[in-house]
């Protein structure tokens, strides 16, 4: 009978799954088709609710079906309602649609569009076909310009926009139902929203009664199965299954309400990252894990949709470390209800879950952190060889995939000297773990070889020596050079270049190689170390205000507009300040227990450590975007908050 039980707890998974998918990404077959499959699942969920019925009734799981009813009804009316606030009426409409638009005109011009914006990624005309910063023409946009006619097709896009230039005025547009005539005005261009690529048809009828269905299933399943979980062995199986599905909708909250996909200026570092340089050995000035992930994604999913899969892709993973994160925080706490909402806490914070919908490290950065806090701490407290070898092998992608996290690497060795100096419990394991954090270090000094031949520097990127440069700029420290070539040099590109400081640093960049800058840069502060010092302090100091959040946390659905300001007003609560003051804590707690116990307090030795040597190396390392830099302190704060409200409350 358990056998069956599984099957049907699986079957039930993937119908949520189904479920989900259905609302992130509505499909376009044809409608009998459509049909037939809703017909077939949902004859399905009818056998298995059976089956499942017989299965609780002959082993006596419950007895109260009034209750599993209400359970079951109110859970569906409440996800209902959910959906309907997410998708609003975009819920009810099938998108992904073949857009055709026609623009009629006199003497129309054959080069009236100068670009078309598809989820977020702009493709540029050129000769009538659309290129995107790679130089990948869009084969899913056609073009066909006739007498006094232009036709404009678009394949399977969920939105799109259409900038238009000054000879477009006066042009009657035909796009779907939808009739105008764009009048420019006092304006050089015009930005066209298509219409056509979202309807309401038979296929929206069929998908939004298949969804209720599945919405009235899974929620059945769930109700049922916690309702059956009575032993106090499994009461914390119930709590993470209820604080996960609750995540689940958070996390659904903010994918369908929010802009997704959202490219910043770096995010074209990472999409078009030269793989054919890397095969020969020639390093890239990024790091490769995520232009990867990017690349793999855009090959499998198509050039138009790959910006928002890569969001769903990034909310995913964000997803599995809300679940580690529950784990770690049942480690460290004994009080569940804390656990519980501490989790929940953590899911609705849009300085975390934010960064989910732009193309940049920080949402996997921030996700894999967890995860490797995760599997430190199990070591510590279980001593399991396997998880601090976890620990070892992410810390290096996540060094890979965002530079940053090279501290993640180099802390593991000092961790084993310290833990030989101090501790011999475990001497085995550790000396095992020593081995591996060592192999690591050396597989990064191998890569910092090969990058410099390429860039003469013995680094995994070249930001640092730029970043530092443009501190010594316009921070008038290259007064202090003993170059006084460098320092005329630094002074004429200031005086060239007084509304563009990039540019001015671009301008006494490429008149020295990345090794010579090093020196230099090494050299402008140490001759004025007190000035550094000074600077490092206002730093620190004209920070702490600054709050930590993401970039583009745009609402896209006006009628949650206040309920996203209202939780980022009132939960994004992090600050410079509030780091500085965790560390502080830590510390102090760290300096008593060990004291008290005659015993080196690991985890409070780590909480204050991590977060201090992330803030520290962001102000010496960078020249602005503080609070993007040190976003991996965020995870570390949060635990010694939630540490310290436990140890508040006497659990």
């Amino acid at each position: 009978m358990m056998n069956k039980k599984k099957s049907i707890y699986i079957l039930s998974i993937l119908n949520a799954i189904y479920l989900i998918y259905l609302i992130c990404r509505p499909y376009k077959y044809p409608v009998l088709g459509i049909a037939l499959i809703s017909i077939i699942i949902i004859l399905l969920d009818i056998y298995l609710t059976h089956k499942w019925l017989k299965a609780v009734k002959k082993d006596k799981l419950y007895s109260n079906k009034k209750k599993l009813i209400l359970y079951t009804g109110f859970s569906t009316l409440f996800l209902i309602l959910y959906f309907c606030v997410c998708g609003g009426v975009k819920f009810f409409t099938n998108t992904y649609q073949d857009a055709k638009i026609v623009f009629s005109k006199e003497d129309i011009s054959q080069s009236f569009i100068t670009s078309i914006t598809i989820d977020n990624e702009v493709f540029n005309n050129s000769n009538n076909k659309f290129y995107d910063d790679l130089g990948t023409e869009n084969t899913k946009i056609k073009f066909k310009l006739e007498e006094n006619n232009a036709t404009l097709t678009i394949e399977d896009a969920r939105s799109g926009i259409i900038t238009l230039n000054k000879t477009s005025d006066g042009m009657k547009v035909k796009d779907g139902e939808n009739n105008r005539t764009i009048k420019l005005e006092d304006n050089e261009a015009i930005e066209y929203e298509i219409g056509s690529l979202s309807v309401f048809d038979g296929k929206s009828v069929i998908r939004s009664v298949i969804s209720l269905e599945l919405i009235l299933f899974v929620t059945f399943m769930i109700a049922s199965y916690l309702m059956n979980i009575n032993n106090k062995n499994n009461k914390n199986k119930k709590n993470i299954i209820i604080a996960m599905l609750i995540v689940v909708l958070i996390g659904l909250y903010y994918y369908q309400t929010t802009r997704i996909g959202n490219l910043h200026p770096d995010s074209h570092g990472y999409i078009n990252y030269n793989f054919q340089d890397l095969l020969k050995l020639k390093l890239n000035d990024r790091t490769p894990v995520y232009p990867l992930i990017i690349r793999i994604i855009r090959l499998c999913f198509g050039i138009n949709n790959y910006l928002r899969i890569i969001s769903f892709f990034q909310y995913i993973v964000w997803f599995i470390s809300m679940i580690y994160l529950y784990k770690l925080l049942e480690i460290l706490i004994k009080n569940k209800k804390l656990v519980f909402l501490s989790t929940i806490l953590y899911s609705l914070m849009t300085s975390i879950v934010g960064w989910n919908n732009v193309i940049l490290t920080e949402s996997l950065a921030l996700s894999g952190t967890v995860i490797y806090i995760y599997y430190v701490i199990k070591y510590i407290k279980e001593n399991k060889l396997s998880s601090i070898m976890k620990a070892i092998v992410l810390s290096l992608i996540l060094t890979f995939h965002r530079p940053t996290a090279i501290i993640l690497v180099f802390f593991l060795p000092i961790f084993w000297i310290v833990r030989f100096i101090f501790e011999r419990e475990h001497i085995r394991n550790d000396i095992k773990g020593f081995i591996g954090s060592m192999l690591s270090v050396i597989v990064i000094v191998i890569y910092a070889i090969l990058f410099h031949r390429t860039y003469n520097i013995y680094s995994i990127t070249s930001a640092m020596v730029r970043q530092n440069l443009y501190v010594n700029m316009y921070s008038g420290f290259y007064k202090n050079s003993n170059d006084e070539q460098f320092i005329y040099r630094v002074e004429q590109a200031i005086a060239n270049n007084p509304n563009n400081k990039w540019q001015g640093l671009g301008e006494v960049k490429s008149q020295y190689s990345n090794e010579e800058l090093v020196r230099i840069n090494r050299q402008c502060k140490l001759n004025n170390i007190k000035g550094y010092l000074r600077y490092l302090v206002n730093l620190t100091v004209s920070n702490m205000p600054v709050e930590f959040s993401s970039y583009s946390f745009t609402t896209i659905n006006s009628s949650v507009n206040i309920i996203n300001q209202f939780i980022s007003s009132s939960i994004n609560i992090i600050t410079f300040a509030s780091v500085y003051l965790a560390i502080i804590i830590e510390f102090i707690i760290f300096i008593y227990k060990w004291i008290k116990d005659k015993k080196i307090p690991w985890l409070d030795g780590g909480l204050f450590a991590f977060p201090l040597v992330i803030v520290a190396s962001t102000f010496i390392g960078t020249n602005a975007e503080f609070m993007r830099t040190a976003i991996c302190a965020v995870p570390f704060t949060f635990i010694t908050y939630i540490l310290l409200i436990s140890r508040i409350i006497k659990e």
